[in-house]
């Protein structure tokens, strides 16, 4: 169940910086740069050869087995400190995202940029990333980037393809690529099993790249052989994270070893439970998802290369983590987009990657026929239907049944393999004993619950008696159960529904989503029938039509409350908006999006004496409303407001006009982040902006003259008052740009002791009409500047 506005989560508190020593050899200069500041103009470029450290003779088996014990005891400590150090992003839902639903973004960006180990969970349980800094040690990542460039230089002797990667996205194009006099670049696949893109019922066959010479071939195996411990690396990781995804990889590797005999040769000397590896020198990623992966598989990145460091960017999480030699990440590629940032220095790169070559075993049916979905879900659907609704009716047993496979088997189901079914029905004809018998059941799961009754029908004359007569035992039965969805698509009779809604008294109850389909008749509805009058709901999401939620719960207990999406059919106005805010006197998360009225927008609702003081708000969302809901929200009294978001669809621009007595008493001081995306070229915000002291992250990707403007307010401002918004560490802006808002910029960083000289030098090597469409951000005092001008990250992606 998607929560709105829950808490971000963020690192832990980071200590002072750990800077990676340079490795140097005869032929590769020190360098004496930070992390921060590009080389200079006179900065040595390695000649072709490159001299790095040489691997050592090779090891015996037995000396191999030592080492791979070893380095399997190191993951497993660091993958435990990684457990220990967890951060939960409250605010992402795997269930839902399998599903396809958007997440919100946390509003402040989260660092990882120390040597500490840590896992990034979403609020229902699941793991989202790993990050292992450190977790190839020095030497090691040495021999292995000699080994990677000796591959190139020496074994391979070919041109790598500068062409589309795995999945054939913009980041395989060869301006993704670093290419520079002396430096390697391109990309090379060592997979066993590989599938061409657009042919996936054709039989695996090894990747092209391995078998276009013989050299190239003798090459490959050598390289896999000389990888035998990272891949074991790699194994402990997925062994230590995800127990089951790893025993579904090593399934398939043993089923794909039985039927590919040319599978089972090339895979005797390589341990990895993947199909392969992708080798990849010199490129800088954008942002992508791996779209041919499975959306709950892991991709497992491994940095190497002698540069001073950079960032892996996974934006909706708004987590950046730090990308060094030798580095470890593990991630949901296909679910989190994400990109490497630029940053100087020269580098190699390295990727591996799941492939999708061979498929699991189609899961076994269980319970009256019906195979369970592929995707995992925490939730269980309570539907109430009516037996001439069904024309197969699933009958009580095999409810009881499917349920008692599944909590019997519950610790084995994680990813990809059967899951539990998302309904369970209850019918008029349901004893007692059969809905206390699925529900104690799905209790046992720890799953949320759900009332859904889109199934019914006013022609259902026993609505209200089924309700009356059942809802105490479901209120029995759901004790625990937090979450609650009432779901109507049919036309009810509302007092009906309300009067069997208002026997459930349990306290449990927190969070409350009232989806009430345009074409309900509302006419005669009571205005004097609370719901839950127990239970004290704290969050409440009122969909496609709008009922005065007073009516429905207590409104002096709610903190969290989203209105819409609401059709303009349902004869919304914002007075009735305004009225129904009047009582939530906690809110401290208010989002209004995609609401629909037929008001014609006057300031009247401006008026001071009627506007509803919400003290304790901290959060506030207005995104593509009616004006006259945009009037509503900034006449609140909000003198606490920390988060604004704010979007506005093009339609509703002209009559966003003369805003300024809205704007103006809003209070500004407390501002911590701020998302504008409002596309005009006079925005009236300019003229009440105050310097925003508290402000941390400032996003103006959706504006265009706008975001110039208000940036030369910010700077006319800092020239007047010698100070400018003290804690600002994040500025997003999407072009056109103009040298007002790069000095802007400029003059933000310079009080965090940044060196604008080397910004202004990167403009006077390319004109700024290169970067009309490039995204500029400024995180903390590290700027990502155009990529023709910069050089791009080390990875091994496994």
């Amino acid at each position: 169940m998607k929560r709105y506005f829950t808490r971000s989560s963020a690192g832990k508190p980071s200590g002072p910086e750990e800077r990676p020593s340079t490795r140097t050899t005869d032929s590769v200069p020190r360098l004496s740069v930070s992390n921060d500041i590009a080389p200079s103009d006179d900065f040595v470029i390695p000649s072709k050869r490159v001299r790095l450290p040489a691997a050592s003779d090779p090891l015996s088996e037995d000396q191999l087995k030592r080492l791979e014990k070893g380095f399997g005891r190191e993951i497993k400590r660091l993958a435990q400190v990684a457990k220990d150090n967890r951060v939960v992003m409250s605010q992402f839902s795997f269930q839902e995202a399998l599903l396809g639903r958007a997440q919100s973004v946390p509003p402040a960006l989260v660092k990882w940029d120390d040597a500490s180990p840590r896992i990034a969970v979403s609020n229902d349980g699941f793991g989202l990333v790993v990050h292992l800094p450190g977790a190839i040690r020095e030497a090691s990542a040495d021999i292995l980037l000699s080994e990677l460039v000796q591959f190139v230089h020496d074994g391979f002797k070919g041109t790598l393809s500068l062409a589309a990667g795995a999945d054939g996205q913009t980041r395989g194009q060869r301006k993704s690529y670093n290419i520079r006099p002396g430096q390697v670049a391109g990309l090379f696949k060592l997979v066993r099993a590989w599938l061409p893109i657009g042919h996936p019922h054709d039989n695996p066959v090894p990747s092209r790249d391995m078998l276009k010479t013989g050299k190239g071939f003798a090459a490959s195996l050598q390289l896999i052989a000389q990888l035998r411990l990272i891949s074991h690396r790699v194994n402990c990781l997925i062994d230590e994270i995800d127990q089951t995804h790893s025993a579904q990889l090593q399934e398939l590797h043993a089923s794909a070893c039985k039927r590919y005999r040319f599978y089972d040769i090339l895979g005797t000397k390589d341990p990895l439970y993947m199909e392969g590896c992708e080798l990849m020198y010199n490129r800088q990623t954008p942002l992508h998802a791996d779209k041919s992966d499975p959306k709950n598989g892991w991709a497992v990145l491994v940095v190497v290369g002698p540069f001073t460091g950079g960032d892996l960017f996974i934006p909706c999480l708004n987590l950046q983590m730090r990308y060094t030699h030798g580095t470890m990440i593990m991630v949901r590629g296909k679910l989190l987009p994400h990109e490497i940032r630029t940053f100087p220095s020269f580098e190699y790169a390295a990727k591996s990657k799941r492939e999708r070559a061979l498929k699991m075993e189609t899961p076994k049916n269980i319970g009256n026929g019906t195979r369970f979905p592929n995707e995992v879900l925490g939730e269980v659907f309570v539907c109430v239907l009516a037996d001439n609704l069904l024309s197969d009716p699933i009958t009580h047993a095999w409810n009881r049944r499917t349920l008692q496979k599944v909590c019997s088997s519950w610790a084995h189901i994680v990813w990809g393999l059967p899951e539990v079914w998302r309904m369970l029905y209850i019918d008029e004809e349901s004893t007692d004993a059969d809905i206390r018998t699925c529900l104690h059941y799905a209790g046992a799961l720890s799953l949320d619950i759900f009332l859904d009754l889109s199934a019914f029908d006013r022609r259902l004359g026993w609505l209200e008696e089924f309700l009356e007569r059942k809802f105490d035992v479901l209120d029995d039965a759901l004790g625990r159960c937090e979450t609650l969805l009432v779901q109507c698509e049919g036309e009810l009779e509302h007092d009906s529904v309300v009067q069997g809604l208002s026997q459930f008294t349990t306290s449990s109850i927190k969070n409350i989503v009232f989806d009430w389909h345009p074409g309900q008749d509302f006419s005669d509805a009571s205005t004097s029938l609370p719901i839950f009058p127990a239970s004290s709901p704290t969050g409440l999401t009122v969909k496609h039509s709008f009922v005065q939620f007073g009516i429905f719960v207590g409104g002096d207990s709610l903190t969290r409350l989203e209105i819409g999406p609401i059709a303009a059919e349902a004869e919304v106005s914002a007075r009735q908006i305004m009225d129904a805010l009047v009582p939530c006197k906690k809110l401290t998360h208010l989002r209004l999006s995609d609401i629909h009225t037929s008001d014609v927008p006057s300031r009247s609702i401006l008026d001071p004496k009627r506007t509803p003081k919400m003290l304790h708000l901290t959060h506030l969302a207005i995104l593509c409303t009616h004006p006259s809901v945009v009037y509503l929200a900034i006449s609140l009294k909000v003198p606490n407001l920390q988060y604004l978001d704010f979007e506005s669809a093009n339609e509703h621009l002209r009559c966003l006009t003369g805003l300024e007595k809205g704007w103006r008493n809003m209070s500004w001081s407390n501002i911590r982040s701020l998302r504008l995306t409002v596309n005009m070229v006079d925005w009236e915000l300019c003229s009440v902006y105050d310097g925003f002291p508290r402000l941390q992250h400032l996003d103006l990707r959706g504006m265009r003259a706008g975001a110039a403007k208000l940036l030369a307010a910010l700077h006319t401002y800092s020239r007047n008052h010698n100070s400018v918004a003290p804690t600002l560490s994040d500025i997003h802006i999407q072009g056109p740009l103009d040298w007002a808002t790069a000095e802007a910029i400029l003059l933000h960083r310079q009080r965090n002791h940044y060196r604008p000289d080397a910004v202004v030098k990167t403009y006077e090597r390319g004109p700024l009409g290169g970067l009309q469409t490039f995204l500029y951000s400024v995180v903390g005092a590290r700027v990502v500047r155009n990529p023709a001008d910069d050089l791009v990250p080390a990875v091994l992606r496994f």
